[in-house]
């Protein structure tokens, strides 16, 4: 009797009448709406950063380029180093989709050579084709997520799309940028080791030191 009475009380002081049920209804539809506003929020916080990300960029004399010509192209890993002994590689050769793409000694072969095409010149979005496999660079399942790795797969036309942000047009070196999650490319913990996957980082502005400019040949 007595755990009936506490919970009628507890309901009647939470409650009340039917007024006062239609009053934390109310309550629980305002956080529910408050709830759905941050998400939108988070959207649309998302889907701006290519702007946030550019207007950076801009700020530091870096913009979205179109100016690389189609062709085919050795990218290696700059890195601060301008020896360039290294470059991106289709690991083992592989002509098989899901290879991984990593930094490796450039040897001039099909698998670190690369086909650049603007196939959509108002939003500077290039494709990356491998050579000697014939299939498309993309981060792997379209990830989002840092650290996420390169690698090759068969034409995709959403997902396979990369920007390129110039660093220095006369010696053509440039960050590049996957246009799905808005990340830029670099080796895995900068590494200049043999091996060092390419991985996506969230970066922004010229001197992050997530992004790394690399070097086109």
């Amino acid at each position: 009797i007595i755990a009936v009475l506490i919970m009628r009380y507890k309901f009647v002081a939470v409650c009340g009448d039917r007024s006062g049920i239609k009053q934390r209804w109310g309550w629980i539809q305002s956080v529910m709406h408050d709830r759905d506003d941050d998400e939108t929020a988070v959207k649309v916080q998302k889907r701006d950063k290519a702007s946030v990300v550019f207007e950076r960029h801009h700020s530091a004399q870096i913009e979205r380029s179109t100016n690389l010509s189609n062709g085919t192209y050795a990218i290696h890993t700059f890195g601060g180093n301008t020896e360039r002994k290294l470059c991106f590689d289709v690991a083992g050769r592989s002509k098989k989709k899901g290879a991984i793409i990593h930094q490796w000694k450039f040897h001039g072969l099909g698998n670190q050579k690369y086909r650049f095409e603007l196939v959509d010149e108002k939003n500077a979005y290039y494709t990356i084709q491998c050579v000697e496999s014939g299939l498309y660079a993309q981060i792997q399942n379209n990830s989002q997520h840092e650290h996420s790795e390169m690698v090759q797969c068969a034409k995709d036309e959403e997902n396979q799309k990369f920007i390129l942000i110039c660093v220095d047009e006369t010696k053509h070196i440039y960050k590049i940028m996957n246009a799905h999650s808005l990340m830029l490319l670099t080796t895995h913990n900068h590494s200049q080791q043999l091996h060092a996957k390419i991985v996506q980082r969230s970066c922004y502005g010229a001197d992050d030191n997530n992004a790394d400019s690399f070097l086109f040949e």
